[in-house]
């Protein structure tokens, strides 16, 4: 099978993306989603397998193995950003968000694990 070296950035920022939990329904700003980058059928299929262990993981949360928040590194980063849940921030931090600092993407709503709506 011959390889397109033309795709093998898209390959690689589409890989980039998932790896950091990017959430594969959300558009960028030129209106395309991370794998519409990827023409290769097999290879969005297997990005689609790794993207639903991310999704498991942002769901079922390891509630002992929080990481700390990115900004004040102290608490424990337990709010989740939504559309593109990431959970990245502390309640005090992310007082003030108006965009996740990790994929820039406008905060709609931020919840906490079992007190709901902040």
């Amino acid at each position: 099978m011959p390889v397109d070296y033309r795709q093998i950035p898209n390959i690689v920022l589409a890989a980039f993306l998932i790896k950091c939990d990017a959430p594969l329904l959300v558009k960028n700003r030129q209106n395309k989603l991370p794998l519409d980058y990827v023409s290769d059928q097999k290879l969005k299929e297997y990005f689609i397998l790794l993207n639903r262990s991310t999704i498991i993981r942002q769901v079922m949360p390891n509630t002992s193995a929080l990481t700390p928040c990115i900004i004040c590194d102290e608490c424990p980063a337990d709010i989740l950003f939504e559309p593109c849940k990431h959970k990245i921030s502390c309640k005090d931090c992310c007082i003030k968000m108006k965009r996740c600092v990790l994929c820039q993407l406008n905060i709609d709503a931020k919840y906490t694990q079992g007190k709901g709506f902040i």
